[in-house]
Formats: C-alpha cells, sequence, structure tokens
C-alpha cells in the first residue's frame, strides 16, 4: 500500500500508515552466539554454571548460567541461558566482522536482587557511550550510544563489568548489533554549566558540595572546560547542588555532562533530577579522566523555570564525584524545508519553529512537527517518536517510491 501525499488535515493517517508500512531495524548479526545457548551447559559442579561459551572470551567472573542457576538468573529471554557478568574484573570479548557504517549495540540485561552493576561496552578498547545498569530484576532492553565502523573489517566488542566493589552481578542475554542512524543532538549549555563563577552565583550547594579550581587538594583531573569544576562528595552528608532552567513543554530533554572520580576513592554516583522526579539511574563515572555522560530522556508538562539538580547518592566513605560542562540537548525536529525537499537532507531539519541550525534528520526519539508551508518529500524509509501538523501547516509529504514512514 503506497499513499503519495499527505496534508495536514490527513495527518490522523499517519498512525494507520505507520501500521501498515512499519520500519523495523533488523540486527546486522555479527555477534555469534549472542544468545549464549552454545554449548549446552552441562552441570557438574551442582551451580549451574560454565567458564566458556562458544565464540565468546570470557575472563575474571563471567559466566554462563544455565536455568536453575545458583545465582538464581531470572527466565532468559531468549533461549535458556544468560550471561552472568559478577564483580568488578568480569568481560566477555568476541571478534566480529562489521562494515563501515554507524552502529549500536541491543541487548537484554536484569540486574541481581537490587544490586547495581554498570555494564561498559567498547568496541576496539574504546568505550561506547557510559555504562548502563539494569534498572530490574526482569530482564529488559537496553541499547548503547551510537558508534561508528571507519575500516570494514574485524573488530572487537566487548562486554565489561565497572568495578563498584563488593559482590555485584549484571545477567545479559541477547546480545546483537543493529544500524543506527541517530540525530546529531541539539546541545544548550546552562547557566554557568562549567562553573567558572563563584559558588552561590547561579547554582545552590548543599552540603558536602562547592566548586573545584584546577590544581585543588582533591587531586582531579583539569576542568575540560575552563578552570574549574563542581564537586559531589559523600562523606556521611550528600552533597547536592541545584539550578533553575527555562524548559518547554512537550519537547524532549535529556541532561548531558562531563564527569570524573577521584582518584583517591571509590565511583561516587550521580542521580539528576528535574523538579524532584529521578532522571533514569544514577551514573557512576568510570575513571578520573571526564568523560562525556548522558542522562535518560524527559518531557516537562509545562514551559518556563524547572529546577536542575545534580546530588551525590552513596554517603558512605569519601567518595566524590566531579561534575563539568553541564547541557542541555535535545533531539526533536521541526520541518522547515528551503534547501531541497528531501526528508534526509539536514539543513531542512531545525531544533524549533522556523529555526536555521541545520540539523540531522529525526529518529525513533524524534517528536517530529510540521507547522509551516515547504513541502517534503520522504526520500528515505524512517521511523520517528511521534509526528504533528498544526493547525496552520499546508505543507504536504510525498512519499517516495517504496519508502515507509514508522512513528512508534
Amino acid at each position: 500500500m503506497r499513499f503519495p501525499t499527505i496534508t495536514h488535515f490527513q495527518a490522523f493517517l499517519v498512525a494507520l500508515i505507520s501500521l501498515t508500512l512499519a520500519v523495523t531495524l533488523t540486527a546486522v548479526e555479527p555477534v555469534v552466539n549472542g544468545s549464549f545457548e552454545s554449548p549446552v551447559v552441562v552441570d557438574l559442579s551442582g551451580y549451574g554454571l560454565s567458564p566458556t561459551t562458544d565464540s565468546w572470551t570470557l575472563t575474571s567472573g563471567a559466566q554462563v548460567g544455565a536455568p536453575g542457576n545458583v545465582y538464581g538468573t531470572p527466565p532468559a529471554p531468549n533461549g535458556d541461558q544468560v550471561l552472568i557478568m559478577q564483580q568488578g574484573a568480569a568481560s566477555a570479548t568476541q571478534s566480529l566482522t562489521l562494515n563501515v557504517g554507524q552502529y549500536a549495540v541491543v541487548f537484554q540485561a536484569a540486574r541481581r536482587t537490587g544490586q547495581i552493576q554498570p555494564l561498559l561496552i567498547q568496541i576496539d578498547g574504546v568505550n561506547v557511550g557510559v555504562p548502563i545498569t539494569a534498572a530490574s530484576d526482569a530482564f529488559a532492553s537496553y541499547r548503547s550510544a551510537p558508534f561508528t565502523i571507519t575500516a570494514t573489517g574485524s573488530h572487537t566488542l566487548a562486554l565489561k563489568n565497572i568495578n563498584l566493589g563488593g559482590d555485584r552481578s549484571i545477567f545479559v542475554d541477547a546480545v546483537s548489533i543493529v544500524p543506527d542512524n541517530s540525530p546529531t543532538p541539539t546541545l544548550t549549555t546552562v547557566v554557568n554549566g562549567s562553573f567558572e563563577t563563584p559558588a552561590g552565583a547561579d547554582w545552590v550547594f548543599l552540603n558536602s558540595a562547592g566548586i573545584e579550581q584546577n590544581g585543588g587538594p582533591y587531586g582531579v583531573a583539569s576542568a575540560p572546560d575552563g578552570t574549574h569544576a563542581a564537586y559531589l562528595q559523600g562523606n556521611g552528608s550528600l552533597g547536592s547542588m541545584s539550578l533553575s532552567v527555562n524548559l518547554t513543554a512537550g519537547v524532549t530533554y535529556a541532561v548531558r555532562f562531563k564527569a570524573a572520580q577521584r582518584p583517591t576513592s571509590a565511583a561516587q554516583q550521580v542521580q539528576i533530577r528535574i523538579d524532584g522526579t529521578p532522571v533514569g539511574i544514577p551514573i557512576a563515572p568510570r575513571g578520573t579522566g571526564f568523560e562525556e555522560y548522558v542522562t535518560d530522556s524527559f518531557v516537562v508538562a509545562t514551559t518556563g523555570p524547572h529546577i536542575l539538580a545534580m546530588a551525590a547518592v552513596d554517603a558512605s566513605g569519601d567518595k566524590t564525584a566531579f561534575i563539568d560542562l553541564v547541557r542541555l540537548e535535545t533531539v526533536d525536529r521541526f520541518w522547515v524545508g528551503g534547501t531541497d525537499a528531501n526528508w534526509s537532507t539536514a539543513a531542512n531539519w531545525a531544533s524549533t519553529s522556523g529555526g536555521s541550525d541545520s540539523v540531522t534528520a529525526p529518529d525513533a526519539r524524534s517528536a517530529v512537527t510540521f507547522d509551516g508551508s515547504a513541502a517534503c518529500t520522504l526520500d528515505v524509509d524512517a521511523t520517528v517518536g511521534s509526528l504533528t501538523f498544526t493547525g496552520a501547516c499546508t505543507a504536504t509529504v510525498t512519499f517516495g517510491a517504496g519508502k515507509t514512514l514508522s512513528v512508534t
């Protein structure tokens, strides 16, 4: 079925079209034995575990568990067996072939009875996004940040635990790699997001929190933007900081920042909140050098000032996290046209109505709005989070031959 043109008063057809013409990302499937089913675990120890599995190299606390294993893993989402990653040194690696392109790692994960054990994904030894922590004792789907392959050939996928100390485990299953066309986010630096003005000028610091200058007593790495960074410390009182930010109702946001841990202490986890509501799970800096982190997405119901807060969550011991370059990002898109009529042309899209920032085309996370008169041709298959034609819109969307549009 093909619908050649959509006008604003036919917007209700988009949902119907998405049902019949939905695009499903198909796994490239270079990952062999991604569900850890081969070979079948032969239980010689009574624990239901095996330290080896086909096509993967398992080290230091990584094992494959059969149903009924001693860890009490929840039912596997794909097959019967799962990967168990216990304690800080556990890793599972596999060599595979990838073509040039942009990809993401998708997998299922569950935590062990409420334990927090972040899982770091690497390609060729390079970190892919931030460590991912399972949010439930039951298996759920997770997706890594996108990564780019610049040379076709053999590459190494690694799954690694982040050492937070103690006996912590995460369970993993159904690992695969899929194409990824995530748009470049639009970033907005918040007021004093690099903490270059004195404490109290805009951010409100409570308990063990404040601003550290490069070369200060904590011995933290130099700030990535300017000469100062904020610190959030446990040590008996949980440090926190907050800032009033202006947000627009209905826009999908995330908080992006750089963070590092104190060289002489274990990692301090940081919880981000908007108006007191947690945004995803706490984030633990994975090293003493500043690296980029991004929260889950969130939407506010009202336009205007809202409170962004970042707080330490672990009061045990002297654990400190350092924060710098705090920004807000959004991947929502407005069609402005003007360059040509093609959906795939970056210059036809903006992050605001009538804008001119030439962001990339939308993806499955994006809320897409048509509110003008410029015509659009769907020259590629596309998936978006939502699609809105405003009452003032006179634009048409014409489907190219065989192209499909899906609204998730």
